[in-house]
């Protein structure tokens, strides 16, 4: 099953500040949830409906939290985060 890909206002605000090469390698590992959504782990306690998918480019980590719809067949992408000691 492929699900749709959508990003929230502050998903979208924050991909938009990140370099160009950065966004395109980004970009390719998002697209992978469209045919794997549950590749990026759980999170834990009140927030385990959310999902973060890690990854890293050129030595920086970075990571985003998402949300499953399974209903709908859709996943919202929330907001990506540089982590920093990773």
């Amino acid at each position: 099953m492929i699900y749709k890909i959508f990003a929230s206002p502050s998903g979208s605000r924050a991909f938009r500040k990140l370099a160009r090469e950065v966004q395109n390698y980004i970009r390719g590992e998002i697209g992978s949830l469209a045919t794997n959504p549950t590749k990026g782990e759980r999170m834990k306690g009140e927030i385990r409906f959310l999902h973060s998918l890690h990854m890293a480019f050129s030595g920086v980590q970075y990571r985003f939290i998402y949300e499953i719809d399974e209903r709908e067949k859709e996943i919202y992408i929330h907001y990506p985060v540089k982590s920093f000691g990773e």
